[in-house]
């Protein structure tokens, strides 16, 4: 698994080239281990990306790190509330 800085590295070479308005984690398992989860969402969080994010949540993620998800990306909150 990429570590958080890379995956934070990655967005941010795709937003300069590609300008996209969301980006989806499509992995299923990006939150499978709950800390490198949390790790990733309190970098995104950091940067504070003008775009949104979304992705699958586990059954076995926890609301605090629901709500530390929401703070890495305003889309999460947008996306679960449709």
């Amino acid at each position: 698994m990429r570590s958080p800085d890379l995956v934070v590295g990655d967005i941010e070479g795709v937003l300069e080239k590609f300008h996209p308005e969301y980006i989806i984690f499509g992995e299923s398992m990006i939150n499978a281990d709950l800390s490198y989860f949390e790790t990733l969402c309190e970098k995104m969080a950091e940067k504070q990306f003008p775009v949104h994010f979304g992705c699958h949540f586990q059954a076995k993620i926890t609301p605090e790190l629901t709500r530390k998800a929401v703070k890495g990306s305003e889309c999460l909150r947008k996306l679960t509330s449709h």
